[in-house]
């Protein structure tokens, strides 16, 4: 059995250094981490974030790259709340990290009910 981790320990510093820089990873990244091993990938920032700030974002063109490229799975993050999950649905993402959207809501579980909701209507699964 090889050892993935170092690999993936790699790839992820390499995303980080990217995101400090300004620049939001790019595709052939996302295809090295798949090949590395890695389990899934965040694809991000999608839209500006109350948690983090960044100079550029990857946004809604890089979530229709990967979703159509990456066989792993792809949660998108970066600014995602429900105004704007149908547009990262429509873009193929079926996976989102969020922050903000539930912490800064005054009824949390509601909050994941709705995304959950969003997400699962998105899929087909009224």
């Amino acid at each position: 059995m090889h050892d993935h981790s170092a690999v993936f320990e790699q790839q992820l510093e390499d995303f980080e250094e990217a995101w400090e820089a300004g620049t939001p990873p790019m595709i052939d990244q996302a295809l090295q981490a798949e090949i590395g091993g890695a389990d899934y990938i965040g694809c991000g920032p999608v839209f500006p974030s109350q948690t983090k700030s960044f100079v550029q974002f990857a946004g809604l063109n890089y979530i229709r790259e990967a979703t159509r490229e990456i066989k792993i799975p792809c949660f998108a993050i970066g600014g995602i709340d429900e105004s704007n999950l149908p547009q990262v649905t429509e873009a193929g993402a079926s996976r989102i990290a969020v922050t903000a959207a539930v912490q800064q809501s005054v009824d949390r579980p509601a909050a994941v009910t709705r995304l959950k909701a969003q997400l699962q209507k998105a899929k087909g699964k009224d």
